[in-house]
């Protein structure tokens, strides 16, 4: 296995980790968030814990993305780099969109082309492929 693949895997497994955890501090401070909230100008119609309920669930989901992806691409899996394609595509498009927001937010447009520039290699996509044991000793792809 390619070290850019076990990296990249390894990045999918920290935010599997990083997301959960922070899903879980939300809910868990679930009342200290909505105060901090309420500071600013948020509309009345606005249902803060609604607002804190759909953030926990969306965390949790991304975590478990991030876990399968990261687990596949271990595992050479091609259901992994799919995934982890998708993910670097939502990495950019969270990147371009609050770039303008959150200076810093072009790490994640680096970070998701950058993924997604190396998984698209031709032989970083040819480690995924699994070939017959004739194949193997044939040398045919």
């Amino acid at each position: 296995m390619r070290t850019g693949i076990s990296l990249i895997a390894a990045f999918f497994l920290f935010m599997f980790a990083l997301s959960l955890f922070t899903s879980a501090s939300i809910l868990l401070f679930k009342d200290e968030f909505i105060k901090e909230l309420k500071r600013f100008d948020i509309p009345p119609d606005i249902d803060l814990t609604s607002m804190i309920s759909m953030t926990f669930f969306i965390g949790c989901v991304y975590s478990v993305l991030c876990l399968v992806a990261g687990v596949g691409l271990l595992v050479l899996k091609e259901w992994g780099r799919k995934l982890a394609l998708l993910l670097s595509l939502l990495h950019m498009v969270y990147g371009i969109l609050t770039v303008a927001l959150i200076p810093p937010s072009v790490i994640n447009l680096i970070i998701g082309l950058s993924i997604f520039i190396y998984l698209n290699r031709k032989s970083v996509r040819d480690e995924f492929k699994h070939l017959s044991i004739e194949e193997k000793i044939l040398g045919r792809h």
